[in-house]
């Protein structure tokens, strides 16, 4: 039990939500990680919400589909839904509530938090360089409109997990707010609670503090959780305590040539190869370490790292 909630980490190793992983793989933040936690895989819909793209609306009602079938992802959302339910009881009288997600897998746990509270989901797309945000009003009725305000709205926002929380909120290069919680301010909105599915317990509720956001996580990845559920326990602990020493310990014994495939131009993975460069590069110079890389990368793809990931990235190695 955690803070008199029903304890449901069990869930996740069966749908293999969480997975260790025989080596270690490149993380959407850039870290390197030991294991995985897919928290998607608790739909049991063997990865078809994929096939919805970008839509929003369809993938919501596909959730709400599985949410209705399978047992496991129905409590685990009604948990949620009961957390959200509870944040959004801040909200001031004449003040309007809904409930927000970021594309894309974000969706798959708020929309059917936002169908369980019969509330308005707002659909938060990935911004893209030079051009407006973009997010859409999803109704319970499962209409859809354009977000133009949301002044006068509190949103509490829904997410699959949680690791350094930047997708959240982060500052860009040029110093602006970025990230879906950005997204709901500048519009009007007002937002302070983020109920997360799980938590990687890798910075994000130290990171997101400062600006008035608040974790409510389900799942808690610690060293209970994975001396419960790893099957090499001692290895995961130790990468949990300390990410950033696993993973410059592993490329000093080992470089980087086993994440090859990751700076594969035509690959799903290159935003994580830059994240890791963005991370790693400079320690992969002084390792001696870096140059071996580089070159592989070269002969594999016909292209220069700065080209896949980025001169911005690589250029002041």
């Amino acid at each position: 039990m955690q803070d008199g909630r029903i304890d449901l980490s069990g869930h996740l190793k069966p749908c293999s939500a969480y997975k260790d992983l025989p080596g270690p793989t490149i993380l959407a933040a850039g870290d390197l990680g030991i294991y995985f936690v897919n928290m998607e895989k608790l739909l049991e819909d063997g990865g078809a919400w994929e096939k919805f793209g970008d839509d929003s609306r369809l993938m919501i009602m596909h959730a709400c589909q599985q949410y209705e079938q399978v047992p496991g992802f129905r409590q685990v959302i009604g948990v949620m839904a009961d957390q959200m339910r509870y944040h959004l009881t801040r909200a001031v009288q004449g003040e309007r509530k809904a409930v927000s997600g970021g594309a894309r897998r974000d969706w798959l746990f708020s929309g059917p938090i936002a169908h369980v509270l019969n509330l308005p989901h707002i659909s938060c797309y990935k911004q893209e360089p030079g051009k407006p945000d973009r997010m859409e009003f999803v109704h319970p009725d499962m209409s859809v409109d354009v977000v133009d305000t949301l002044s006068g709205v509190y949103v509490g926002h829904a997410v699959d997990m949680t690791t350094e929380g930047s997708s959240i909120l982060r500052t860009d290069k040029d110093g602006t707010l970025k990230g879906w919680a950005a997204m709901i301010r500048n519009k009007g909105g007002r937002i302070n609670d983020v109920v997360a599915a799980a938590t990687r317990l890798q910075g994000a509720e130290q990171r997101l503090a400062p600006y008035g956001l608040h974790i409510d996580a389900l799942v808690k990845i610690d060293e209970e959780f994975l001396r419960n559920h790893s099957a090499n326990p001692e290895a995961a602990v130790e990468y949990f305590k300390n990410p950033t020493a696993f993973s410059r310990n592993y490329l000093k014994e080992n470089g980087a040539l086993a994440f090859v495939k990751d700076f594969d131009p035509a690959g799903k993975r290159v935003d994580k190869a830059r994240e890791f460069m963005k991370k790693y590069g400079r320690f992969l110079v002084e390792i001696d370490k870096f140059d071996e890389l580089a070159t592989t990368v070269q002969l594999t793809y016909g292209k220069p790292v700065h080209e896949i990931v980025g001169k911005d990235v690589v250029l002041h190695l």
